[in-house]
């Protein structure tokens, strides 16, 4: 045969079973990762979104919080502040914003009582909310549920810690550390919490 008949045969020639087999593994390689990453991404979405809702409930809730007036309701002694108003859903929520001091002095230059922390238990060692904690044991006004429009139930736990001084021979709080922390989404799911502190200092209010 003409060297230039066996040259064209090899250039007509196509692809072999083999070349074909590892074509088609490829290919449906590449298929199943996609296919794997479509309900990762759409999981990873639908996370993102119950975050972004717990997110914006927590800073709704933590600056009606800050905005408060240091005294607010003006307890006796070992009483808790707080003011009643209702969540964007409509629901009425009493808010409790920490402990009055133990008690009040008329004396000048007086040493204030130290911090007390009130309301949803701490993590150990750390800034950040105790979920473990039975609701039943959170003490009341220091928790609310929230229902957004989809129908999920979100649930926001707070701890405050009041810091004290001596103003005029008057103890009163100076300055109050406020943890607040939610979480929430569809029933039966267990997201992360949304974490957020601030600390409020006194004003003439």
């Amino acid at each position: 045969m003409p060297r230039q008949m066996r040259s064209r045969k090899c250039m007509a020639s196509g692809f072999t079973l083999i070349e074909l087999l590892i074509a088609i593994v490829l290919l449906l390689v590449g298929i199943v990762a996609v296919a794997r990453l479509v309900p990762a991404a759409i999981q990873t979405n639908f996370r993102n979104r119950y975050d972004s809702t717990a997110l914006i409930i927590a800073q709704h809730q933590l600056e009606l919080l800050t905005a408060q007036d240091m005294m607010v309701g003006d307890p006796a002694v070992n009483n808790h502040y707080l003011f009643t108003t209702s969540l964007p859903d409509g629901s009425p929520t009493t808010y409790n914003l920490g402990l009055a001091p133990p008690y009040f002095t008329d004396t000048p230059g007086a040493a204030p009582p130290p911090a007390r922390t009130a309301g949803a238990a701490l993590a150990t060692g750390s800034l950040a909310i105790n979920w473990s904690q039975p609701l039943a044991a959170v003490p009341a006004g220091y928790w609310n549920q929230f229902s957004s429009a989809e129908g999920y139930t979100y649930e926001t736990r707070w701890n405050v810690t009041t810091f004290y001084g001596n103003i005029n021979g008057f103890i009163r709080p100076v300055g109050k550390r406020i943890i607040i922390s939610t979480r929430g989404g569809p029933a039966g799911t267990a997201f992360l919490p949304t974490t957020l502190v601030a600390l409020a200092g006194w004003r003439r209010d």
